[in-house]
């Protein structure tokens, strides 16, 4: 009688993917962070001369200008003070957010890179002679060659799952 044995491994093959998805993120944030800045400086009315702001200004001149006069700024003047709304800044935060959040999903992993394997072995079953002479040598020599031998592979079959993960916790 032989005796059959089963061993599944399970191993993930997932590339880096992880570091990509920050240095995105990363990149995004920071864009979004000087955006606002440059959101709250012209609310309050910062001075345009101070090498700072100017630079914010600067720096995000190309991403608030593409949504230029969708919709007028609104001023307001007070003595030292010229405060200004301008919602092209935040379109141009809301457009950033939004390409943000497809880029990330776009690079959102397959589940599918994990790969199951499973094998299964035979070991010839021990047998134990009770009798004649023979039979309990031809046990001792069985036992030998099981302890000499190693399992024979009968089958072995690998199974790559194929499901989309959204990163949410599965239950």
């Amino acid at each position: 009688m032989e005796q059959m044995n089963k061993q599944t491994e399970t191993r993930n093959t997932q590339s880096g993917n992880n570091v990509a998805k920050r240095i995105v993120v990363v990149i995004f944030a920071v864009v979004e962070i000087i955006l606002a800045f440059r959101l709250v400086f012209k609310l309050l009315g910062a001075d345009p001369k101070n090498g700072f702001v100017q630079g914010i200004y600067n720096i995000t001149r190309f991403f608030v200008g593409l949504f230029e006069g969708i919709f007028s700024k609104v001023t307001t003047s007070g003595i030292e003070v010229k405060a200004i709304f301008e919602p092209a800044t935040l379109i141009a935060m809301v457009v950033v957010a939004i390409v943000a959040w497809v880029v990330l999903k776009l690079m959102t992993t397959r589940k599918g890179n994990s790969m199951k394997s499973t094998e299964y072995t035979t070991m010839p079953s021990r047998t134990s002679g009770t009798g004649d002479s023979t039979s309990s040598q031809t046990a001792a020599t069985t036992q030998q060659q099981q302890q000499q031998e190693p399992p024979q592979v009968t089958q072995q079959t690998q199974e790559p799952t194929d499901t989309w993960t959204d990163n949410k916790p599965q239950k």
